[in-house]
């Protein structure tokens, strides 16, 4: 059999984005379960991610006044 007829003999379906169960093609987790967990963590990286933001701003701003005052100063 080739790939192709293999393929084709494969019905839509899509993976759990969280377990990697088969599930229906327009649906995107298995269970309320999986569902809770991704969005549980997408919360988690969003905060990191706002968090790494905020420090790397502080660090540029604490960066660039040090620099000003080497520069500035007699």
């Amino acid at each position: 059999m080739t790939l192709s007829k293999r393929q084709s003999a494969i019905p839509p379906h899509n993976h759990c984005r969280v377990c990697g169960k088969v599930i229906p093609a327009d649906a995107e987790f298995c269970s309320p379960k999986c569902e809770e967990e991704y969005m549980s963590r997408r919360k988690e990286l969003d905060n990191l991610r706002r968090w790494f933001i905020l420090l790397s701003s502080v660090l540029l701003i604490l960066v660039t006044i040090n620099t000003l005052i080497l520069l500035f100063s007699p």
